[in-house]
């Protein structure tokens, strides 16, 4: 992947892939859980926020806080 530094990411709701930081519920998750809340995850920007999507975060409304590098999502070829 082709990661950047984080402010350098689009800031217009275009998903992309986030790297580093913590999801915001991250203190409350079992300790398996916990660990794959730090992972490389898709997410955009929404409002002031990092938002994951709920299939990476596997419940609603959760952030990411934090982050340091981005990636674009590429399209198949």
């Amino acid at each position: 992947m082709n990661w950047q530094p984080i402010n350098t990411a689009p800031m217009d709701g275009t998903p992309i892939f986030l790297a580093g930081g913590y999801d915001d519920n991250s203190d409350h998750a079992m300790e398996s859980e916990a660990e794959k809340m730090r992972t490389a995850c898709r997410a955009w920007w929404n409002d002031g926020d990092w938002i994951i999507t709920l299939a990476e975060a596997g419940c609603v409304n959760v952030t990411r806080i934090d982050p340091t590098h981005w990636a674009p999502i590429e399209e198949p070829r």
